[in-house]
C-alpha cells in the first residue's frame, strides 16, 4: 500500500483491529456473500463440536464432518490419516469463529471460541523438558505439538481473538483469558524458537514456523525474549530464502501448493512488519517478488495452479490481490480479482480497497515462459481466460517427498476448460491410493514396458530418481518450442532413452513428438489423463480422440507412429485432498525394436470439429548432397489441414543441426518448421 496511507496508530497492530469491524462486515457481506456464508457455516459447525476443513488454502482439506459429543478428542485420527488430526490442532475454525462473530454479532460464536481455547489448553499441556527431549524426533512431540501446527494454530488464535476480545463471553473472563493467552504465546514462542532444524532450512516447515514466531514476538513485545525471537525469525527467513528458492523464484519443493503456502507465510510476516512500521529486510521483498513471478508464469488461464507434486486445484487470485497491494504490482492487479476477495478485505481493510481501486493494471510483458531450473515450460497464446495453455515439466524430481514422478508430464487447458490434467494427490497416507497417484504412470508422460520412470518406495521416499536431460525452451511471437528427456529407463537390461519435443503453433495446435531410443524390443506408452466429466469419442481406426462437450470448446487428439494402437482406461482425478472422481485416460501404445520408435500426437483445441480436421503424413528428407536421410538421421512429417489449404512441414534432425531438403526447400537446423498455405508465400522457421 502507498506510504502516505499508513495512518494506523497504536502498537502492536494486527492485520485488523476493532476499528475495522464496521467496514469489513459491510464489505464482506456485500462483496463476498458466498465466502462469508461458508465461514459462518464452518463456525456454526465448530460451535456444535463438528469440524470440516474446506477453506481455499487448507493444506489437507476434508469436507466430511467429524462430530464430538462433549469433550474434543484432540488426538483423534480420522480413517487412519494423521493429517486430519494435524488440521484439528491447527484450529482454523478459531479464525472462523471470530470472523463469524463479527459478521453476525451472535454471541454463541464468541462463547465457542472461549470454550475451545480453554479446552485445548487444558488438555494439551507441554513442558519445556518435553520440548527439548523431542529433538531426536525433529521436535515432533506428539500429534498436537508439531512446529508447523503450533505456528498456524497461534496465528488462527490471534485472528479470532481480535474479533472476540470485546465480546461479552471474553469480557466475562477477561483477566483469566488474557493471562492464558499470553502464557500460551510464551509457550508457543519458546517451542518455535527451539524447534529449528536443518530440515526446516530446506522445507516449507521453516517458513511456516518462522512466521508464527515473528507474529508472537511482534504482538507480545512484553515477553522477555520477544526481541530475540523477532530478530531470529527474520534471520531464519533470510537463511531459508537462500536455501529453498530456485533461481527462477519457484520454491525448491517444486509443488505449487507449497510454493503458495510459503508465499502466504512470508507475505504475512512482511505485511505485519509494515503494519507496525518495521518493514522486514529487502531480501525478503525480493523473494516475494520472485515468488509472484513464478506464480504468474505457471498459473492456468482459469487462474488456478496446476496440480503438480501434491497440489490441489486452487484459484490463486486471492494471493495476487494481496501481492498487488503489498508490492504495488500492476501485473498482479491485472490478473487478480477486479475487487478484493474475502481474505484480502480482512488483511487490508478500507485503505486497501481504496489503494486497490487506484492501482493501475498492466498485463505481463510475456506470454510463454520457462522456469529454470525448476524445468517448468509454459506455452500460452495470451492472458485471457479462454487462451491456450500447455505446461510441460522437464525438471528434477522435487527435493522433498512432495514430488511426483512426473518428468515430461504435460497439462493442457484451452477454450476455458481443462482437457489434460495432473491426477492430483488425494492422500498422504501410505496406501494403495498414495501408490496410485504418485508414479509416472498416472501422469501425462511416457512409459516403457509398463514401468514407472522412478521406483516408488513409500509415500515420502523414492528409489534412484529419473534425471532430466537436455531440457530446452524457446518462445517467439509465432511459435513456442520445448524439449526434454530423462534417464529413468537407462536402468533396464536393454536401456531406453526417452525424449519429448513439443512445438506450439500459436493459437492453433501443439505437435508432440515422443521418441524412444533403444537397441532392444520394448512396449512403449504415451499417457493422457483427461479431466473428469470429459466425454470422449474414440476412433481406434484413425488413432483419434475427440472430446464432445456440448457447449464451448473441445480438443482433438490425433496420433501416428509405427504400430501405434489406442487404448482407453479408467482413472482417478483428485482435485482436492480426500476427494477423487472417476475419469478416463488414453494410452497410445506400440511394441517395437530399436533403434528409434516415435509417436507423433497433434493436440488441437477447436470450437467446430470440421475446422480442426487434419492428416499427418510422413515426408522424404534429403541431405545437402541430395542423399535420402534415414530415420536414424532425421524424422519428417506433414500436417495437412483446412481442407488441404494449409500444410505444416516439421523436420527433426537426430544428428544435431544439419542441412535438410524437404518440400522443395533447403534449411539447416535441428528442428525445422515450414508453413505452406495456398496463395501465400512460404514461412520457414529454424526452431532450434
Amino acid at each position: 500500500m502507498e506510504k502516505q496511507e499508513r495512518s494506523w496508530s497504536g502498537k502492536p497492530q494486527f492485520f485488523w483491529s476493532p476499528g475495522d469491524r464496521a467496514f469489513i462486515v459491510k464489505a464482506c457481506l456485500e462483496l463476498c456473500p458466498e465466502e462469508s456464508g461458508r465461514v459462518i457455516r464452518r463456525a456454526a459447525l465448530a460451535e456444535e463440536g463438528t469440524f470440516i476443513y474446506n477453506s481455499r488454502w487448507d493444506m489437507e482439506p476434508c469436507q466430511d464432518p467429524v462430530s464430538f459429543q462433549g469433550s474434543i478428542e484432540w488426538d483423534y485420527i480420522r480413517e487412519g490419516d494423521a493429517e486430519w488430526t494435524y488440521m484439528l490442532n491447527r484450529m482454523s475454525y478459531m479464525r472462523d469463529l471470530g470472523q463469524a462473530y463479527w459478521l453476525t454479532g451472535e454471541e454463541r460464536f464468541a462463547k465457542a471460541y472461549v470454550r475451545l481455547l480453554k479446552d485445548w489448553c487444558a488438555n494439551n499441556s507441554i513442558s519445556r523438558d518435553e520440548m527439548a527431549d523431542s529433538v531426536h524426533r525433529g521436535y515432533h512431540v506428539n500429534s498436537r505439538w508439531r512446529r508447523i501446527d503450533a505456528s498456524i494454530r497461534f496465528g488462527n488464535w490471534l485472528k479470532g481473538y481480535v474479533c472476540v476480545a470485546n465480546s461479552a463471553a471474553w469480557l466475562a473472563e477477561r483477566a483469566e483469558l488474557e493471562k492464558l493467552l499470553i502464557e500460551q504465546a510464551e509457550l508457543h514462542g519458546e517451542f518455535l524458537h527451539m524447534a529449528y532444524t536443518a530440515f526446516d532450512v530446506q522445507s516449507n516447515w521453516g517458513f511456516i514456523s518462522a512466521n508464527g514466531l515473528y507474529q508472537i514476538a511482534l504482538m507480545y513485545p512484553e515477553l522477555e525474549k520477544a526481541a530475540e525471537w523477532k530478530k531470529d525469525a527474520l534471520d531464519r527467513m533470510e537463511e531459508m530464502a537462500d536455501a529453498q528458492f530456485l533461481a527462477d523464484g519457484f520454491h525448491g519443493e517444486q509443488s505449487p501448493q507449497y510454493h503458495h503456502e510459503v508465499l502466504h507465510h512470508l507475505l504475512e510476516t512482511v505485511w505485519l512488519g509494515e503494519r507496525n512500521s518495521e518493514p522486514p529486510r529487502e531480501r525478503l521483498y525480493a523473494v516475494l517478488h520472485a515468488m509472484f513471478d513464478a506464480s504468474l508464469a505457471i498459473a492456468k488461464p482459469n487462474r488456478r495452479q496446476p496440480m503438480l507434486s501434491d497440489s490441489d486445484d486452487v484459484d490463486v487470485r486471492d494471493k495476487w490481490c494481496q501481492g498487488a497491494l503489498l508490492l504495488g504490482r500492476q501485473d498482479l492487479r491485472a490478473l487478480a480479482y477486479s475487487s478484493l476477495d474475502f481474505d484480502s478485505l480482512w488483511y487490508f481493510g478500507a485503505q486497501g480497497v481504496a489503494a486497490y481501486d487506484r492501482l493501475a493494471w498492466k498485463l505481463p510483458a510475456y506470454t510463454s515462459a520457462a522456469l529454470q531450473p525448476a524445468g517448468l515450460m509454459v506455452m500460452r497464446s495470451g492472458w485471457g481466460g479462454h487462451d491456450d495453455y500447455l505446461l510441460m515439466d522437464g525438471g528434477h524430481l522435487a527435493m522433498s517427498g512432495h514430488g511426483h514422478d512426473d518428468l515430461l508430464h504435460v497439462e493442457l487447458h484451452a477454450r476455458g476448460r481443462d482437457f489434460l490434467i495432473d491426477t492430483g494427490r488425494y492422500t498422504y497416507k501410505e496406501s494403495d491410493e498414495r501408490r496410485y497417484f504418485k508414479p509416472s504412470l498416472q501422469h501425462n508422460t511416457l512409459s516403457v514396458d509398463g514401468l514407472p520412470a522412478t521406483e516408488y518406495i513409500d509415500t515420502w521416499t523414492w528409489g534412484k530418481p529419473a534425471l532430466p536431460v537436455n531440457a530446452f525452451f524457446k518462445a517467439s511471437e509465432r511459435y513456442d518450442y520445448a524439449e526434454a528427456g530423462h534417464d529413468g529407463y537407462w536402468r533396464l537390461s536393454e536401456p531406453v532413452a526417452v525424449y519429448r519435443q513439443v512445438l506450439y503453433i500459436k493459437r492453433e495446435y501443439w505437435i508432440m513428438v515422443d521418441t524412444f531410443r533403444s537397441n532392444g524390443k520394448h512396449t512403449y506408452g504415451v499417457h493422457f489423463h483427461f479431466a473428469e466429466d470429459t466425454p470422449l469419442q474414440v476412433d481406434h481406426k484413425r488413432n483419434r480422440v475427440v472430446t464432445n462437450h456440448k457447449n464451448g470448446g473441445n480438443l482433438l487428439l490425433q496420433a501416428t507412429g509405427a504400430g501405434v494402437r489406442l487404448r482407453q482406461e479408467d482413472c482417478w482425478i483428485a482435485r482436492h485432498y480426500n476427494e477423487k472422481a472417476a475419469s478416463a485416460k488414453i494410452v497410445l501404445e506400440t511394441e517395437e525394436e530399436g533403434p528409434y520408435t516415435t509417436v507423433v500426437t497433434v493436440l488441437r483445441p477447436f470450437n467446430r470439429l470440421k475446422e480442426a480436421e487434419l492428416e499427418i503424413v510422413p515426408i522424404d528428407i534429403r541431405g545437402k548432397s541430395e542423399q535420402a536421410l534415414s530415420e536414424e538421421q532425421a524424422l519428417g512429417f506433414e500436417i495437412r489441414s483446412g481442407g488441404g489449404m494449409t500444410s505444416d512441414y516439421v523436420v527433426i534432425s537426430r544428428q544435431g543441426p544439419q542441412s535438410c531438403r524437404f518440400a522443395e526447400v533447403q534449411l539447416t537446423g535441428e528442428v525445422l518448421w515450414l508453413r505452406r498455405q495456398q496463395g501465400q508465400e512460404d514461412q520457414a522457421y529454424i526452431v532450434k
